[in-house]
C-alpha cells in the first residue's frame, strides 16, 4: 500500500496538529528531512513523483517525532541511517499483539549525539538510540544511583518515545485518509505483521532491550 505526497502531508499535518496557515512551514520541514535522505527513497530524481511505501511512512513518522523534541534534521538523519531496519521492525512490533510491558520504546541519548557530532565525517551515533521494552525502560529510569552512565549518557536527560502510542495515532490518521473499512485495515495490519514475523523474532533475540554502547573515544585534531 502506498500514499501520494499529498496524502502523506494530510496524514502527518493532522497527526501533528498543523493549522492551515502552518502548512508551508511544515512542508519545508519535510523537504529538509528529504534533503538529508529521510525517508529512504524520497529522492527519486527531478520531476519524478514519490509513492510513499509503508517503510517510508513509518520512517517519516519516527523522524517527525524526533524533530518535534528538538533534534535537527541532520541529527535525525544520523539516527535513522544507523537504525533504519531496527526502527521499521520496532514499529511493526508496536502494533502487534503484545503486552504493555513488552511495548517497544525509543530512548535517545543527547549525550551520545554530542559525541557523535565531534566526529561528523565518520558519524558515530551508535550509542544515541536504544530500542527497549517499556519494562526495560522503567527499570533503567528507576535506578536510585544518579551518576554518569557510560553506556548511554545521563539517564535523566533521555528522550523517550512510545512507539505503540505513536503507531496508533498514525494509523488513526492514516485510516481517515484511506477511508478503508475496519476489516480492510485489520487485514492490512495483519499482513504487515505476518510478512515481517521472521525479522521480528530475530529482532527480539538480538537488538531489543540491549542498551547500546556509547563511544567516548573521540580523536583530537592532533591524532
Amino acid at each position: 500500500m502506498e500514499l501520494s505526497y499529498a496524502a502523506v502531508i494530510g496524514v502527518f499535518a493532522d497527526m501533528h496538529w498543523v493549522a492551515p496557515e502552518g502548512l508551508g512551514a511544515f512542508k519545508a520541514r519535510l523537504r529538509k528531512l528529504q534533503g538529508e535522505g529521510v525517508p529512504a527513497g524520497a529522492n527519486p530524481g527531478k520531476g519524478k513523483r514519490v509513492a510513499y511505501s509503508t517503510p517510508m511512512i513509518l520512517e517519516l513518522a519516527v523522524a517527525l517525532e524526533l524533530i518535534q523534541v528538538g533534534l535537527s534534521p541532520r541529527a535525525v538523519a544520523d539516527l535513522i541511517e544507523e537504525n533504519r531496519d531496527d526502527l521499521f521492525v520496532a514499529c511493526l512490533m508496536a502494533i502487534g499483539p503484545i503486552k504493555n510491558a513488552s511495548e517497544p520504546m525509543l530512548l535517545i541519548s543527547p549525550s551520545a549525539l554530542t559525541f557523535a557530532a565531534l566526529d561528523r565525517e565518520n558519524r558515530l551515533p551508535y550509542g544515541a538510540l536504544s530500542i527497549v521494552t517499556r519494562r526495560k525502560m522503567l527499570g533503567q529510569l528507576s535506578r536510585s544511583k544518579v551518576d554518569f552512565e557510560p553506556v548511554t549518557g545521563e539517564h535523566w536527560r533521555w528522550v523517550v518515545i512510545g512507539l505503540r502510542e505513536m503507531m496508533y495515532a498514525l494509523l488513526v490518521h492514516w485510516s481517515e485518509v484511506l477511508e478503508p473499512s475496519s476489516s480492510t485495515l485489520t487485514e492490512f495490519l495483519t499482513k504487515l505483521v505476518v510478512d515481517n514475523s521472521a525479522p521480528i523474532r530475530e529482532f527480539k533475540k538480538t537488538r531489543l532491550d540491549k542498551m547500546v554502547t556509547l563511544n567516548l573515544e573521540v580523536a583530537s585534531d592532533g591524532d
